[in-house]
């Protein structure tokens, strides 16, 4: 059986990076923010829309909740589908767009923009 090489996963993620983006917009620190304070408001959905960069789709999945939050990654809870930060080329954020909106403006400056379902905010740039 194959054990999951994690340093060449991530090498594999810095590389596509590298090759696909003109800018990252996000640190490990400012989405671990942005996603401990939205946890905490309980304005967003539980849910989220997730863009990695290391998939062709967007998929959605929950929200992670403050014990998800880790120094490098999200856990996705019991179902072992972690991701590193620096993974997430967008998320979108289901809810009120107002309310998310005060959320992020208080904890600091973002790429985004409101859409039907609630605001898209962008971890790397094109």
């Amino acid at each position: 059986m194959k054990v999951f090489d994690l340093k060449a996963y991530e090498e594999k993620i810095d590389r596509i990076i590298a090759q696909s983006f003109s800018a990252s917009l996000m640190s490990n620190a400012k989405w671990r923010k942005l996603f401990s304070e939205i946890s905490k408001s309980g304005f967003a959905k539980p849910s989220m829309k997730l863009k990695r960069v290391s998939r062709e789709d967007a998929y959605n999945t929950y929200r992670p909740e403050l014990e998800d939050i880790e120094e490098l990654w999200v856990a996705e809870g019991k179902n072992d589908c972690n991701y590193f930060y620096k993974e997430i080329e967008w998320v979108e954020l289901f809810g009120s767009s107002s309310e998310i909106n005060s959320v992020l403006a208080k904890i600091g400056q973002f790429k985004c923009f409101d859409t039907e379902l609630g605001v898209l905010v962008y971890g790397h740039e094109i």
